[in-house]
């Protein structure tokens, strides 16, 4: 035992050693915190070497490429710009596709006074589009959560089991169920859903009882 009067407690949001010396060998890895795959989990310019879990995302299609008419359908009043409230907007829509994004909604008043160049409150064009490329190319598709990687692991079993990777244009894709993003922080507090600012959920002995039983049943 440590003695202390404070803990703090710092994960990592840089990408893994070894999975960084992976995407250096290939050319159309440009993702800063995971590698690229394609839809059936199999490394983008590879043909043999496949990623599941916190240290692979799935190829976005560069959502940033599709930047004006993502442009013209956040701008609501069509003014030209896009102001703080458009951006929130569009972050909620983009996080049932993409779960990650709920997380950049957390810290978009941060994001929209760091690329507001012209500190005019809005976000113009240019702007915008720089918005994109950076969201596309620092974040991952799927949160970085067991459910992911568990869920990762059954999918590529059946698609190797059942010969799927030998089709070069193979359908069978891995699909992601998002079940939701919880957190345990004890039996007093209970569990407590991610982004609430620290809203219980669910308190006491209950609480306690439904994580122990959601953990232990993912070990099985």
């Amino acid at each position: 035992q440590i003695p202390y009067s404070l803990c703090v407690w710092a994960t990592g949001t840089k990408i893994q050693p070894l999975a960084k010396k992976i995407a250096s060998r290939f050319p159309d890895q440009d993702n800063q915190l995971a590698l690229v795959v394609d839809p059936t989990l199999k490394l983008i310019g590879s043909n043999n070497i496949y990623a599941v879990g916190d240290c692979a995302t799935i190829d976005q299609k560069s959502i940033w490429q599709k930047w004006e008419s993502i442009f013209e359908e956040t701008d609501l009043n069509k003014d030209g710009v896009i102001d703080i409230n458009e951006l929130n907007i569009l972050l909620d829509k983009i996080g049932k596709q993409y779960p990650a994004f709920c997380e950049v909604k957390r810290r978009s008043n941060e994001l929209f006074k760091k690329l507001d160049v012209d500190n005019d409150g809005s976000l113009q064009a240019a702007e915008f589009q720089n918005l994109l490329k950076q969201l596309d190319h620092s974040l991952t598709r799927f949160p970085s959560t067991a459910s992911t990687a568990v869920q990762q692991g059954a999918y590529l079993g059946e698609h190797f089991n059942k010969d799927h990777y030998l089709d070069p244009n193979t359908s069978h894709f891995f699909k992601y169920k998002h079940i939701g993003g919880y957190e345990y922080v004890g039996a007093e507090d209970g569990l407590v859903k991610r982004g609430s600012k620290g809203s219980a959920i669910f308190t006491g002995i209950g609480a306690d009882w439904m994580w122990m039983k959601a953990y232990y049943s993912t070990l099985v």
